[in-house]
């Protein structure tokens, strides 16, 4: 039953990504026979248990950054890329395909093309999530501390990160280690300080944005 409950998830991320033009008709319903495909996302839970920072995390006052903060997090994308190696180029791919499927007009994409986003993408989120612990761990994060600063960077440079992905396998999988709270409280306002730290880093945060998209 869980299975089924997380294919869906994901597949309904798809279709809010895709939109309404592809409809209930053209998405979901063929959609579900991937369904079967995201059994694997089953992993993530067991593969976040062995993250070794497990301490409470408190965003800081005011939602404001430290450039030590930004510095960490930057090493661990870093590090998570470099251990992603060519599987990087596939999760990029994945990432376009998601972005051209929310174009309107000549740039809706076919059917053929919704599911090919799709294809395979379990078991790559699986390996980039495994990556991902990796990463954490040699940095140093709780898992609550990197999704927090995450959000914060990336909202400083202007950009609302989705947890959709993240937030389906949690949901379906009832995952609910992570605090969730944590990342809500980043302020609307972004503090200044958050825009002068981030500033230099727009170019490769944006390069990063596969990782984001796929709550990396």
């Amino acid at each position: 039953m869980k299975k089924a409950l997380l294919g869906c998830a994901v597949v309904a991320v798809l279709l809010a990504v895709v939109g309404g033009t592809l409809g209930y008709f053209y998405v979901y319903r063929p959609a579900k026979q991937y369904v079967a495909s995201f059994s694997q996302l089953q992993e993530v839970p067991k593969l976040n248990a062995r993250i070794r920072n497990k301490a409470a995390f408190i965003p800081p006052q005011g939602g404001e950054l430290t450039e030590a903060m930004v510095d960490r997090f930057m090493k661990t994308q870093d590090a998570l890329r470099a251990r992603m190696g060519t599987r990087l180029e596939e999760l990029d791919a994945k990432y376009k395909a998601f972005d051209e499927a929310r174009g309107e007009g000549t740039n809706q994409p076919s059917v053929a093309e919704a599911f090919e986003a799709l294809k395979d993408l379990g078991g790559l989120i699986v390996d980039a999530k495994r990556a991902q612990v990796e990463a954490l761990n040699q940095n140093g994060f709780s898992l609550a501390e990197y999704e927090w600063t995450r959000s914060a960077v990336y909202q400083a440079i202007g950009v609302h990160v989705t947890e959709g992905f993240e937030e389906a396998i949690r949901n379906a999988s009832g995952d609910q280690t992570a605090m969730k709270d944590a990342m809500k409280q980043v302020m609307a306002d972004v503090p200044e300080v958050n825009r002068k730290l981030v500033e230099p880093l727009k170019e490769k945060l944006t390069e990063n944005m596969p990782l984001a998209f796929f709550g990396l």
